[in-house]
């Protein structure tokens, strides 16, 4: 659609030059124009020219006109005034384009025409209105008649299995309708013709790679020889198998901590769904930091509507400060899916410098010791170095043992320690073992252990403990004591102990309880105790009297304290 406008200086002031409703003139004073291609009404030019102001501006008006080739539609219209320099040469060129008003027009008429270039003139549609009487419009209609055409369906997939094409149409023998099946190219996204000059309704496309070409496009071509009938498409379709869609988000992604010392191994769980139509195969799950990849994890398939966790762990050595992290499925592009911009998901960690020492935890046969315990003269030494973050011991100058302000040296001999390396993935911290069996004699004795990380963290252990030749119970209680229902009895042993028993007696001396293989080794140890007799009757209340028994080859020792019974 074309419009022309036009006012003069009392009536609007205005020229004004549409097409299909967008506004394309320069407005100015004198004379406005605009030059259209014929055959689709595309603008390729516009202009404006003072023709009130110079005759020149005539002669340029006149130029520009007669370059325009035979068939353009040109668009007219005067603004203020256009009359007063105007030549002969510009009124020729005004009628190359139709015009038969250009001669009448006078001081500040409102003048526009829809001309078209090389048309008798008189043919066109031209409108003309005196100073005064107010602004003037024109409209026109350019009707395009396209002798053929084509026809390209959007994309049609991503596919699976590429199985027929149906058409339905009407055409006549002379003008037939030919079709073509255009494949994308899944890896470049360039298209390939790869059936062509097809007329039938039906049309097998199981011969198609889909992995190949995921997605089709159908296309037509039209012609109409004689401008009278045209080819009718009336529907196209395509038959395929749908493929899976792998989903996650940042909502799925789901990490132990947050914040890590630098090196420690991060376990992250990522969620995932298959919201497709066909279930998926085997694909790799990865987690990158920029271009850098921390993790490549292959999964096995999963089925339609099928959520699924994975588990993984990604190492945090190198890193530093807040690393913002990518999941991607599918990174390998294994997959074919309806839609691949779901398949990542973004979360964000901490990594700090390990500051933690290590912790150290020594054990005689076995056992802690607590200051003042006596162990046996020749015990089994275990010393455990555990550290929460991602520090590793591998070299023995990291663990130091001293017995008695003397160094134990690492090795195979005789009371030389090993130094045993610990990567054990259901005791994460225990790092190392330093292991040894010491040789002591009577009297007091001391360990003293350092332990220092690969950072740099620095921890110190030591206990006093001693060693007795005799053999003693000391130390001997219960508690709760006045007890009601239950009581510990605790004793001490100086050495390992064949056999200790306990007795328990009324003050009468009756004995009303009896208890075998308690606890016997060096050290200290605990028995448990209802509170109930022979028959399994709670006590009554009052005293009582209780005996421990030691014995150690030919010699025993017995220790008789008292209990009471309160409730």
């Amino acid at each position: 659609d074309f419009k022309a406008e036009s006012a003069g200086f009392n009536d609007g002031n205005f020229a004004l030059l549409w097409r299909n409703a967008e506004h394309v003139s320069l407005n100015q004073r004198g004379h406005n124009l605009a030059v259209f291609d014929e055959s689709d009404g595309t603008l390729l030019e516009r202009a404006s020219f003072d023709t009130y102001g110079s005759p020149t501006n005539a002669e340029a008006l006149a130029q520009f006109i007669n370059t325009v080739p035979d068939g353009r539609i040109v668009l007219a219209a005067i603004r203020d005034e256009g009359s007063v320099s105007m030549t002969e040469s510009a009124h020729l060129a005004l009628e190359s384009i139709g015009s038969q008003l250009t001669r009448q027009v006078r001081l500040r008429d409102a003048w526009a025409i829809i001309g078209r270039k090389g048309v008798a003139i008189g043919t066109v549609p031209e409108v003309l209105k005196q100073a005064g009487e107010g602004a003037v419009a024109i409209t026109d209609t350019l009707s395009r008649f396209a002798k053929s055409g084509r026809i390209v369906a959007a994309p049609i997939g991503p596919a699976l299995e590429w199985k027929l094409a149906r058409l339905s149409f009407e055409s006549s023998p002379q003008d037939p309708i030919r079709f073509s099946v255009i494949g994308r190219q899944r890896v470049t996204g360039e298209q390939d013709t790869l059936l062509s000059n097809l007329a039938a309704t039906e049309v097998d496309l199981s011969q198609i790679s889909a992995q190949t070409y995921p997605q089709l496009l159908l296309a037509a071509a039209l012609t109409s020889t004689d401008g009278l009938t045209t080819p009718q498409l009336q529907s196209w379709s395509v038959d395929f198998s749908p493929p899976p869609d792998l989903v996650t988000g940042n909502s799925e992604i789901h990490v132990q901590q947050d914040t890590v010392e630098v090196g420690t191994e991060v376990q992250v769980v990522i969620g995932a769904a298959n919201l497709g139509l066909s279930p998926a195969d085997s694909f790799f799950v990865n987690i990158f930091t920029g271009t850098s990849e921390l993790l490549k994890l292959k999964v096995g398939g999963m089925p339609v509507d099928g959520p699924r966790e994975y588990s993984a762990l990604f190492s945090t050595s190198g890193l530093s400060g807040k690393i913002d992290l990518t999941v991607r499925l599918d990174s390998n592009d294994d997959v074919i899916e309806l839609d691949e911009t779901n398949n990542d998901a973004n979360f964000s960690i901490w990594v700090v410098r390990d500051t933690l020492a290590p912790n150290i935890r020594v054990q005689m046969d076995g056992r802690a010791v607590a200051v003042g315990d006596f162990v046996s003269a020749n015990p089994q030494v275990v010393v455990e170095i555990r550290d929460g973050g991602p520090a590793t011991f591998t070299d023995t100058s990291q663990v130091l043992v001293y017995l008695d302000q003397q160094k134990v040296s690492y090795g195979g001999g005789a009371g030389q320690a090993q130094f045993v390396p610990q990567s054990n993935p259901e005791q994460r911290d225990l790092k190392a073992l330093s292991i040894f069996r010491a040789q002591l004699g009577d009297g007091d004795h001391r360990i003293e252990v350092f332990a220092r990380d690969q950072s740099g963290n620095l921890n110190f252990f030591e206990q006093e403990f001693q060693v007795s030749s005799s053999f003693r119970v000391t130390e001997v209680l219960n508690y709760p004591n006045p007890l009601q229902n239950e009581t510990a009895f605790t004793y001490i042993l100086t050495q390992d102990a064949d056999e200790v028993r306990l007795k328990i007696y009324t003050v009468a001396g009756r004995l009303i309880q009896e208890a075998d293989f308690l606890p016997a080794r060096v050290g200290f140890n605990q028995f448990e105790w209802n509170a109930r007799d022979f028959d399994g009757d709670t006590l009554a209340n009052g005293v009582y009297l209780y005996k421990l028994i030691a014995r150690r080859g030919e010699e025993q020792v017995e220790v008789v304290e008292k209990l009471v019974v309160m409730r």
